[in-house]
């Protein structure tokens, strides 16, 4: 081959692995990107609660949640009928506003970091599809069938893994919890505080007891522990 032709082709040749390069080099940051997860921002999500049968859909009620940056929330669920409950989060204690107290629920697990990021949600094995809720694309996860049984949780990496739609399934109908809004907003103090009430721990001691009556010690063992420490640091603050 002659000279100015072998030049060329090398030049070429150059050229190319330049591109794949720099296209291998982009991947890589695409998908670094993907894996990281999204950054704690606050949001308002507004639900709406329904029954679903081959015949109808019927509502049964509206959820209000606020969540800030630390992952602290308190929701506010109107049932149809005039039912109201309250429940919230410190970012590491769940509560349910329960007349004159506030009764310690479980550790909050809310935002484990286990979904808030694209890469885990794909990764994960239960992973089906995506769908779009609420203007937010999520990532739906299927549970197993069992005896006409399932039930699919949709997470958006921009809500920090928060589920925003719940699919539950059985032989006769569908209950479906489903985001209908995502505000991306400040949120104030206030707005995640619960009141100032004395805690109790009657609903997580019964708990407790129905988890070892079921078999389930490790559970039982996991809330027992998480009273015993609640308890030990509400102590120290006296």
């Amino acid at each position: 081959m002659p000279r100015p032709q072998l030049t060329k082709l090398m030049q070429l040749c150059s050229v190319l692995l330049l591109i794949l390069g720099v296209a291998v080099f982009a991947g890589a940051l695409i998908k670094r990107e993907r894996s990281k997860p999204e950054k704690p921002v606050p949001f308002v999500v507004t639900y709406q609660h329904y029954r679903r049968t081959q015949d109808s859909m019927t509502p049964t009620g509206m959820t209000v949640k606020v969540v800030n940056a630390e992952r602290a929330w308190r929701e506010v669920t109107f049932y149809v009928g005039g039912a109201r409950t309250e429940d919230g989060s410190d970012g590491e204690s769940c509560f349910k506003v329960a007349g004159d107290s506030l009764q310690y629920q479980q550790e909050d697990n809310t935002f484990t970091g286990q979904f808030n990021s694209e890469v885990a949600l794909r990764n994960n094995p239960e992973f089906v599809r995506t769908e779009t809720v609420a203007g937010l694309t999520t990532f739906v996860l299927r549970s197993r069938e069992n005896d006409g049984f399932w039930f699919e949780q949709y997470y958006s990496p921009k809500t920090g893994g928060l589920v925003l739609k719940l699919v539950v399934h059985d032989t006769v109908s569908e209950r479906i919890t489903e985001a209908v809004s995502v505000q991306f907003r400040d949120v104030s103090e206030q707005e995640v505080s619960l009141p100032h009430l004395p805690v109790r721990f009657d609903d997580a001691e019964r708990s407790v007891e129905q988890f070892r009556s079921a078999g389930n010690h490790e559970q039982a063992d996991a809330l027992d522990t998480s009273i015993r420490r609640l308890r030990e640091k509400a102590r120290v603050k006296e």
